[in-house]
């Protein structure tokens, strides 16, 4: 949340690709007040999960869309989202510790860009395990800025990459 406040002041909308347990919502609603959040959440189960015990319904103005990220950037119009644009989006999408091949894919990139305000900021989290130059030259037919972010462990061998993308 510290790099995403240092580029982009007092965010109205933010849609989270991969709310799973809500840590990121949690954070968006703690750090930029009155933010209206959509979170996409795959399965089902984990939004059960994240009601039921990571306080769900303690976050001011989240909306959870049961579905799938992939499905809804290409297709916004089937979904419930909220009718402008957003602030920020964070891509967060993690499957068995990897991505589907679908989100490297430069049509995904495309379809999220369309869906960020024009001064907006997306945020994809990586882990390690994958190809960085393929990545940044993919983001990079998109976006006109990106920083990239370390973000490491003390209690883990590896960290998460943050691409701040503008």
């Amino acid at each position: 949340m510290k790099e995403l406040a240092r580029r982009i002041d007092n965010p109205q909308s933010a849609l989270i690709l991969g709310l799973g347990g809500g840590t990121v919502a949690h954070l968006l609603s703690k750090t930029f007040s009155g933010i209206a959040i959509d979170g996409v959440e795959l399965d089902p189960v984990v939004v059960g999960v994240g009601e039921r015990y990571f306080r769900f319904g303690e976050i001011p103005n989240l909306k959870v869309i049961v579905a799938d990220a992939y499905e809804l950037v290409k297709n916004p119009k089937k979904y419930p989202l909220r009718a402008d644009t957003y602030s920020t989006i964070i891509v967060d999408l993690f499957l068995g510790g990897g991505w589907s091949k679908q989100l490297e894919e430069i049509e995904f990139h495309q379809s999220v860009r369309n869906l960020l305000a024009k001064e907006g900021v997306v945020v994809f989290n990586r882990v390690s395990g994958f190809d960085r130059k393929q990545f940044h030259t993919t983001l990079s037919k998109i976006f006109a800025k990106i920083e990239v972010v370390e973000v490491g462990y003390k209690s883990l061998p590896f960290g998460n990459t943050l691409y701040l993308c503008q």
